[in-house]
C-alpha cells in the first residue's frame, strides 16, 4: 500500500500510514493535475501538468539504546585497583541516524554496593572504594 494519498479535488497530499525513517528514508512519486477539459461534441480535451515529488523522512529519536556486549557482563577488577580508576565501560548504540544516532544515552547504575559509580553521560564505571576479596569478591 502507498504511504501517501491525494485528495483528487483539493490536491492535498497526506500520509496514508505511519512513516519510519529506519524502514524507508525517502519516497518518490508523481502527481498529475488534470482539468475536466472542454466538451465540443464528441471529443473531450484535457489539459494536464505533471510533477515529481520526493519526500525525505526526517529521523526522530525513536530507537531504544542497545547495550553492546549483551545484557550481562562478567568483569574482573584487580583487588589493588586504585579508587577512581576505570573498572569497565558500557557502550551503546541505536538505530537512529544523524544527530539522533549520536550516542546521547544516559547511564544509571543499580547495585554495586557503593563500590562502583557510573558516569551518566559516558558509561564509564569507576571504582569508588578499595576492594578486598577476603570480604567480598563478587558484586552485582
Amino acid at each position: 500500500p502507498s504511504a501517501f494519498s491525494i485528495n483528487a479535488t483539493t490536491g492535498l497530499v497526506t500520509t496514508a500510514r505511519a512513516l519510519d525513517r529506519e524502514t524507508e528514508d525517502s519516497y518518490n512519486f508523481a502527481v498529475t493535475a488534470q482539468d475536466e477539459g472542454s466538451r465540443d461534441g464528441f471529443d473531450t480535451l484535457h489539459s494536464a501538468a505533471n510533477a515529481s515529488v520526493v519526500v525525505t523522512v526526517q529521523d526522530v529519536n525513536d530507537e531504544p539504546p542497545v547495550i553492546l556486549g549483551g545484557a550481562a557482563f562478567n568483569v574482573s577488577v584487580r583487588e589493588d585497583a586504585a579508587v577512581g580508576s576505570t573498572a569497565f565501560v558500557i557502550n551503546t548504540t541505536d538505530g537512529d541516524v544523524g544527530e539522533n544516532g549520536v550516542n546521547g544515552h544516559q547511564y544509571f547504575l543499580t547495585g554495586g554496593a557503593g563500590v562502583f559509580a557510573i558516569a551518566t553521560a559516558t558509561g564509564v564505571v569507576t571504582l569508588q572504594r578499595p576492594l578486598d576479596a577476603a570480604i567480598d569478591d563478587v558484586y552485582s
